[in-house]
């Protein structure tokens, strides 16, 4: 059961590193609109070979193992894992070595985005693309080395900006971006100002902190009986089993129920997996995060405000020390962004917005963090928490709605129009109340096109909010059958695959439906092997 439920881990993982895209549809805005993507690029050495997105040699894992496992034995025999570490450091730097950055957060092997995005991004910056009265939202999409410092990547994109300006004779761009596309855009205030900036527009950012980021660097990591079980039920982690393994997946599900309300599952994850964690991840995360992503500061700008001072002691540990003095190149220039953007962030987007800066802002809930994560009790994108993309609304716990005497008091208030009809949101806390937009039951990676018309419907409405636009009210629901948006009422809000403010199963129920989905399978594979007999 532990193997199986950790392949669905590692499956979920690898499909959250797949780049994200958006959709290719036109959407004409009235100022050209600078498009940034999240982790989108792929990542090239000097010799023109791809180095990132990984293709993971499965065949290397075996002689991983063998050389890591008895260093952990000798962990546990010695209470001295100290070399376990080293070495479990030492294998994955194998694996990510040709991506990672240096001690200074700086290109190995003269890495970054591919000669031709470069020339992509000369060609698209000289060209006036204007055409049937506007332009295409995402023509002038910035291509970038997404994981180097941001202070860096904007240098180069003002100079994108001032060339697309030049060629358009517009005074001023959009600027549109998703997931960590966002922490660029604050980096370009924060640097450039807002004087060419006429809207910017945030879908489903790391903002305010990219919790599948923000929470194993800081050490915030958990498994718990009901995440897990919440996770394995969700509709997108089905989409990725095979066809004709339905019925085995489903099996799979009510397993990990009946060893949850058994308490088998809650002996493996609360005592063990407990005991396990408080004893390695202050030794194994540094080694972890830094023989993997921990090199590139474009994915520290995910770590949240509030995680920053746990992650980089955990990470680097104390001023002084050897690894500290090892990374303190790198470390300069997190600190910068720390100081210069991450702990001025409601600063900088309303200094942006007295400037006359239109903003939107669009953020996805309704699924559960990946259940690893301390998190996984938020309602979120699977990569981020709603509370995060959206800069500060009120989310119910997953699972739950937020309690009556919240809402009274709300509605009291005069703030009950910022609650969402499935009672689990409150956007009057929102640092942009009035132009935050959330989409129920979208994943961080579902880029719809409703999603791009909202933002670019605020770029082209002077004064836009979520009052503006019958078609997009504040809160929406997405089918994602029909890949379509539709506004939320009470009664087409209930898109969870699990109940909502009811308690769990008994045992009896969860028994109950384990061995009939067993008979299932069982009649299905004495069928089989009938038939394969009769042959």
């Amino acid at each position: 059961m532990k193997k199986i439920i950790s392949l669905l881990l590692a499956i979920v993982m690898v499909v959250a590193c797949i780049p994200l895209t958006a959709s290719a549809e036109a959407v004409k805005t009235n100022y050209p609109t600078i498009y940034f993507r999240g982790n989108s690029e792929k990542i090239y050495d000097e010799d023109g070979n791809q180095v990132y997105d990984l293709d993971f040699d499965t065949s290397l894992l075996p002689d991983m193992v063998k050389k890591i496992v008895p260093y952990l034995a000798i962990g546990f025999a010695t209470d001295n894992f100290d070399k376990y570490y080293k070495v479990f450091g030492e294998e994955m730097a194998k694996v990510y070595d040709r991506c990672m950055l240096d001690e200074n957060g700086d290109p190995k092997y003269g890495t970054g985005i591919h000669p031709s995005e470069k020339t992509n991004n000369y060609n698209r910056s000289h060209t006036n693309a204007e055409s049937g009265g506007g332009y295409n939202f995402d023509f002038y999409l910035f291509a970038n080395d997404w994981r180097l410092d941001p202070f860096e990547v904007v240098d180069e994109l003002d100079e994108y900006i001032n060339n697309v300006l030049e060629v358009t004779g517009k005074d001023k761009v959009n600027l549109m971006c998703k997931c960590l596309g966002g922490d660029h855009i604050l980096t370009y205030l924060a640097k450039y100002g807002t004087s060419k900036i006429n809207a910017v527009g945030f879908g489903s950012t790391v903002v305010f902190g990219g919790d599948i980021c923000s929470d194993p660097f800081s050490g915030k990591m958990i498994i718990t009986p009901e995440s897990i079980e919440r996770f394995v039920d969700d509709d997108f982690v089905g989409d990725l089993v095979p066809e004709g393994f339905e019925i085995a997946m489903q099996l799979i599900k009510d397993s990990v129920s009946l060893a949850r309300a058994t308490g088998v599952l809650g002996f493996v994850s609360d005592a063990f997996m407990e005991k396990l964690y408080k004893r390695l991840y202050k030794g194994l995360v540094p080694e972890l995060v830094l023989a993997t992503y921990g090199t590139w500061p474009g994915y520290w700008t995910m770590v949240a405000p509030e995680d920053y001072d746990d992650a980089m002691n955990i990470v680097f540990g104390a001023e002084g020390s050897e690894k500290y003095e090892k990374y303190k190149g790198l470390i300069e220039k997190l600190d910068n962004y720390d100081k210069q953007v991450r702990q001025r962030i409601p600063e900088l987007l309303k200094n942006a917005e007295a400037d006359g800066v239109k903003i939107a802002i669009v953020s996805k809930y309704g699924h559960q963090m990946l259940p690893y994560l301390e998190s996984a009790v938020e309602q979120g994108d699977v990569w981020v928490t709603a509370k995060h993309s959206s800069l500060g609304a009120t989310v119910s716990k997953i699972g739950t709605t937020l309690s009556d005497s919240y809402i009274t008091e709300r509605v009291n208030q005069g703030l009950g129009k910022y609650i969402s009809p499935d009672r689990q949101v409150d956007a009057s806390t929102c640092l942009f109340p009035d132009n935050t937009w959330f989409i129920k039951n979208a994943l961080h990676n579902d880029w719809t096109r409703e999603e791009d018309r909202i933002l670019v419907s605020v770029f082209n409405t002077d004064g836009a909010t979520v009052e503006s636009f019958e078609r997009f009210p504040q809160f929406l629901v997405y089918d994602r059958t029909a890949d379509t948006v539709s506004p939320m009422t009470a009664e087409n809000s209930n898109t969870e695959n699990y109940e909502v403010d009811a308690g769990h199963k008994s045992k009896f129920d969860t028994l109950f439906v384990f061995f009939k989905w067993l008979r299932t399978v069982l009649k299905i594979l004495i069928d089989r092997i009938s038939a394969s007999t009769a042959a």
